[in-house]
C-alpha cells in the first residue's frame, strides 16, 4: 500500500485537488492553511486532513475512509456510495452541508452551540442528530439537506 503526505506551508491557496484510486493520504495545513476550495475524490484507501481552513469542501467518495479535522466556512459537499467519512470536531459548523448517501457512515461533529436546521430524505437507514431538540445559537447556524438510500448519518454535539 501507498503512503503519501502532505504538509502545506503556503499561507493560503485558491484550490486544493485530491483524486485518490487507492492508498493512503495525509493532508496537514499546519495551523496556518487557508484553502478557498478543496475537492477529495476517493475511489478506495483512506484519507485524512488535519489543520486545514477551507471556505468550500467538496467530497466524493465511493469506497474507503476519510477523515477531516479542521474548518469549513460555508459549504461541506458530500456524496457518498460507501465508506466512512468523519467531519470534526470543528470551531464552527458550515453554512451548509448537503448530500447523498448510497450506502456507508457519516458522521458530523459539530459544536454544541451550532443552530441546525435538518432535511433528510432516507429510504433505508438511519439518522441521529443530537440537535433535534435545541434551538442553538442563531448566529451560528447550518442548514443540512441529505438524501439517504442506505447507511447512517450521524450528526452529533461535540461537548
Amino acid at each position: 500500500m501507498r503512503r503519501y503526505t502532505a504538509a502545506c506551508a503556503a499561507a493560503s491557496l485558491e484550490r486544493f485537488v485530491l483524486e485518490a484510486a487507492s492508498g493512503e493520504y495525509g493532508i496537514d495545513g499546519a495551523d496556518a492553511m487557508l484553502c478557498e476550495k478543496m475537492e477529495l475524490d476517493v475511489a478506495s484507501g483512506s484519507v485524512s486532513v488535519s489543520q486545514m481552513s477551507v471556505i468550500d469542501l467538496e467530497l466524493s467518495l465511493a469506497s474507503g475512509n476519510v477523515a477531516y479535522e479542521g474548518s469549513v466556512a460555508k459549504t461541506l459537499r458530500i456524496d457518498q456510495a460507501s465508506g466512512e467519512f468523519r467531519f470534526g470536531p470543528c470551531l464552527s459548523a458550515p453554512e451548509t452541508i448537503s448530500g447523498s448517501l448510497a450506502s456507508g457512515h457519516i458522521v458530523l461533529e459539530l459544536p454544541a452551540d451550532t443552530a441546525l436546521t435538518a432535511q433528510v430524505d432516507k429510504t433505508s437507514g438511519n439518522f441521529t442528530n443530537d440537535f433535534a431538540d435545541s434551538a442553538g445559537d442563531p448566529s451560528h447556524s447550518c442548514d443540512l439537506t441529505f438524501d439517504i438510500i442506505s447507511g447512517n448519518l450521524e450528526v452529533l454535539s461535540a461537548e
